[in-house]
């Protein structure tokens, strides 16, 4: 719970911002511009052994893996009673500093009678992948008996020339998508006059949806900034001013 807490606001993309001249813009120092995107692909693991062996099922792990990116988190599927999984997923996260920054990888056995166990560890240096641009590893996963994971790395930098797009035949990313929230005026007067006034922001981009905090009282300020991935840059976003006293 303490390190949810603190990744909240402490932890990247999250960040704690002091001005230190008036004439800085906060919003902008709290949600600048990413350095870029990272792309990993988890394709699969090889020899891994179940970290603690149950009468339940049998001899061979039920294995998933979490990804860490600062305070981002993804989750693979679960694959039942294999040391050898093959997942074969793709996962996206935007990356503000890659300098320092890790990519962490954790390989968990599904254990449905108790706590699920890990199995065994990564950690990658992000600014290696963005030296290489690509990188195709596998590494032997740390503080595990044994096991090794497969991974496909690859580093985009982010550009507004036209002239860089590509389109993809997957369902990967190809463009990104910046709503920076200011604030919102003449607003409809509420009917519950004795209740401080609670809005926020609903936008929505494809698939995927992003509230903003609660702004609280007559002035409806927000200075917030939203990211979204594009798999198609014709998509439209739709914004929404909600009254978060009815939630």
């Amino acid at each position: 719970i303490v390190d949810d807490v603190i990744a909240s606001f402490a932890v990247l993309p999250n960040r704690i911002t002091i001005p230190l001249a008036e004439s800085v813009d906060l919003s902008d120092l709290q949600y600048p511009i990413p350095e870029g995107l990272l792309r990993v692909q988890i394709l699969e693991a090889r020899e891994l052994v179940k970290s603690d062996f149950s009468l339940i099922g049998g001899g061979a792990p039920d294995p998933y893996v979490i990804m860490e990116v600062g305070a981002q988190k993804f989750r693979t599927e679960t694959k039942n009673n294999t040391s050898n999984p093959a997942w074969e997923e793709t996962f996206e996260s935007f990356i503000d500093n890659s300098i320092g920054q890790e990519l962490e990888i954790y390989l968990y056995d599904r254990d449905i009678a108790s706590k699920d166990s890990k199995i065994g560890s990564v950690d990658i240096k992000i600014g290696s992948v963005v030296e290489d641009g690509v990188q195709e590893i596998w590494l032997p996963l740390e503080k595990a008996k044994q096991g090794k994971i497969h991974l496909n790395l690859e580093w985009f930098s982010l550009s507004s020339d036209p002239l860089h797009f590509r389109y993809t035949k997957g369902k990967e990313s190809v463009a990104v998508l910046f709503v920076k929230l200011i604030k919102a005026q003449n607003l409809p007067t509420s009917s519950r006059l004795a209740v401080t006034r609670k809005v926020f922001c609903k936008v929505s981009v494809g698939d995927t949806t992003l509230n903003s905090f609660l702004a609280h009282g007559d002035e409806t300020v927000w200075g917030q900034s939203l990211r979204f991935l594009l798999t198609d840059p014709h998509e439209e976003a739709r914004i929404e001013v909600m009254d978060g006293n009815e939630n």
